[in-house]
């Protein structure tokens, strides 16, 4: 895979990875105010759902967050890789 490609790629992931940590801070704020609803209006029966407990939630979007940090380092090492690149050939071509 060429340089630009991988950083291309690097870079949608990072992009995703921010979509869905936002995705999932909207699924726990909607969390937080359905549990003040539940307190206010305890009449839940059986045969409703059951909700994704807000844990569940919180994992996800601490995955996400590892996921994008990672991603961060990877980018940071490819851009450090193309930096000694660029040196080298920098340094060839002056001494040639």
């Amino acid at each position: 895979m060429a340089p630009r490609q991988r950083t291309h790629l690097v870079q949608h992931l990072l992009e995703e990875a921010l979509l869905m940590q936002g995705v999932l801070e909207e699924a726990m704020a909607a969390k937080h105010a359905e549990g003040k609803q539940a307190e206010e209006s305890p009449h839940i029966t059986d045969d409703e759902p059951h909700p994704t407990p807000a844990s569940t939630v919180q994992e996800a979007q601490a995955s996400w967050e590892k996921i994008w940090r990672g991603l961060t380092e990877i980018q940071t090492e490819l851009e450090q890789i193309a930096h000694a690149k660029q040196h080298r050939r920098e340094r060839l071509t002056s001494s040639a």
